[in-house]
């Protein structure tokens, strides 16, 4: 028997195999998928009953509010006014717990960078380069 008509048998074989066993698993993956494994329960809400409200209570109510205000919370439940409204803002909240609006604080000293304590002597050294390759 030739090798390539050994490898084309094993081939056809293999693929036969192959695909019913593909067909098995797909035919198993849809039983299982179209059955439910637990059943569903129907849920049913009822609205609530509110105890309904007499025309004796809100005047009571009422009442006890206009009994326990003072003129100054009367004043302040329509008057609503920039003062009422805190200051602060979020930048200024985080700088304080930053502790940045604590005065001077020390910053990046830019003569601990290697190289940059001679940047001026360099850019000055750079501009009269320039200047005498250009004539002045």
């Amino acid at each position: 028997m030739k090798v390539d008509l050994l490898r084309k048998l094993i081939r056809e074989e293999v693929r036969a195999a192959m695909k019913d066993q593909l067909q098995e698993i797909l035919n198993e993956a849809v039983k299982v998928a179209s059955q439910p494994t637990t059943p569903m329960k129907k849920v049913t809400v009822e609205p609530r009953k509110s105890a309904p409200v007499t025309k004796g209570s809100i005047d009571e109510m009422l009442q006890m509010t206009k009994s326990s205000m003072t003129s100054d919370d009367y004043r302040s439940i329509g008057n609503f006014d920039s003062t009422q409204v805190p200051k602060a803002t979020t930048a200024n909240s985080m700088a304080s717990q930053m502790n940045i609006n604590a005065g001077n604080q020390p910053g990046i000293d830019l003569n601990s960078i290697p190289g940059l304590s001679k940047a001026k002597q360099v850019l000055d050294a750079a501009y009269a380069k320039d200047k005498q390759k250009a004539g002045i």
